[in-house]
């Protein structure tokens, strides 16, 4: 992973808000940091794993809508950022 994208993981952890700081600490702690696209899939399984523990109606279409748009968007971001690194690269 190169320092950009080692940078781009560590601001997308730090801007997680609060209630991510055990899942943040435990992927800094990871050697070697994942990269982005694995970091975040991290983030969306503990994110699913907390709400079906949290949540009765975790399998109500609004909670299904929102997950699969947030992992959506979250793909989008990635592959952004890896498309962003290649031009950098060249």
């Amino acid at each position: 992973m190169d320092l950009f994208e080692r940078s781009f993981v560590i601001k997308f952890l730090f801007g997680l808000n609060d209630s991510y700081e055990n899942i943040r600490e435990s992927i800094i702690m990871l050697d070697p940091l994942p990269d982005l696209e694995k970091t975040f899939n991290i983030v969306i399984q503990r994110e699913h794993q907390q709400n079906l523990k949290q949540s009765p109606q975790s399998g109500s279409v609004v909670y299904q809508m929102s997950s699969r748009l947030f992992k959506i968007l979250g793909l989008i971001l990635v592959h952004l950022i890896i498309g962003h690194r290649h031009l950098l690269s060249r």
